[in-house]
């Protein structure tokens, strides 16, 4: 118990490294967040460095989420006997708060797509790739990353409850990332309903800075 007072803030500090915003500075010499959807994951970065370094940046994200979940696993906590995710699944859930909220980027961050994707596989890896068996179809299909995301978010949701139940923090994990995503993406869907959202592949030009 008294590791984690160490453990879950440093699980945030891991989440709230701004991975895309170092990433576009150090190859563009500018801040992603003056560009595109002013956001700072992965799909926002790659429209301005390409999507071999949006992969990379993917990877990063990614790996918040779960070295968030390995600082914590195995840690103890009133009901972790019992449900041994607790301690992980908080652990998770503080890098993804990170990711959203980061320290370093003054508490703007990006939608949290890849680091819950990293957080899924490290506590429930089935969940996670029925989830990215979903993701993947409908982004190749619509181009939507959005939609992928919502799509995916469903899946691991739906997975997690009904096909690979691990007990009840693993059903609330299938509650609250799925919502997270929904409340994320809000101004994505407004967009696609006016027909204003832009699909992957788009490109921006160092002087298209946002207005």
């Amino acid at each position: 118990m008294t590791a984690l007072l160490w453990l879950l803030p440093l699980a945030y500090l891991v989440g709230s490294v701004p991975t895309g915003l170092w990433i576009v500075r150090a190859l563009k010499g500018v801040d992603l967040r003056r560009y595109g959807s002013g956001n700072l994951g992965a799909t926002n970065a790659a429209r301005l460095i390409g999507w071999r370094w949006g992969i990379f940046v993917i990877l990063l994200d990614a790996a918040k989420g779960a070295i968030g979940v390995w600082l914590t696993y195995g840690q103890s906590l009133p009901g972790s006997e019992t449900d041994p995710l607790l301690a992980p699944a908080l652990g998770g859930l503080a890098a993804l708060l990170g990711h959203l909220y980061p320290l370093f980027a003054g508490f703007r961050g990006g939608k949290g797509v890849a680091t819950a994707a990293g957080v899924t596989l490290a506590l429930t890896p089935l969940s996670a790739l029925v989830a990215l068996g979903v993701f993947l179809p409908v982004l190749f299909v619509g181009r939507f990353m959005f939609l992928a995301s919502l799509s995916g978010g469903v899946a691991y949701g739906l997975a997690s409850l009904l096909l690979f139940p691990r007990g009840p923090i693993a059903s609330l994990l299938a509650i609250v990332l799925p919502l997270t995503l929904l409340l994320k993406h809000r101004a994505n869907i407004a967009r696609f309903r006016r027909g204003e959202e832009s699909r992957i592949g788009r490109r921006i030009r160092i002087e298209e800075e946002k207005e």
